[in-house]
């Protein structure tokens, strides 16, 4: 569904986020 997807993007970005910290 599109809140999933919109949770797996979030996900990714503060993930990629907490990489470059």
């Amino acid at each position: 569904s599109d809140s999933d997807e919109n949770a797996e993007i979030e996900g990714n970005f503060f993930f990629k986020a907490d990489e470059r910290f």
